[in-house]
């Protein structure tokens, strides 16, 4: 089970990895759910994939200011 500073370590990862760490993250954590047998590991693993994919597609969507500007364009 992980812990609540090895989470902040983890969501720290996430904020300031590049995408390409990210997408090596998520495919490897996908790849690990194969093997992983304890419901508490599991549910680990799936909150990590979420939060992957959550920040991935935050920086995909342009901001509001983004959209505005290109409506105007």
């Amino acid at each position: 089970m992980i812990d609540k500073i090895e989470k902040k370590s983890f969501l720290r990862f996430v904020d300031t990895a590049s995408q390409l760490e990210l997408e090596r993250k998520l495919a490897q954590t996908y790849r690990l759910m194969d093997i992983l047998t304890e419901p508490e590991v599991i549910n680990d693993a799936r909150w990590m994939i979420s939060e992957i994919i959550l920040e991935m597609d935050a920086r995909f969507e342009p901001s509001t200011s983004e959209s505005k500007m290109l409506e105007y364009d």
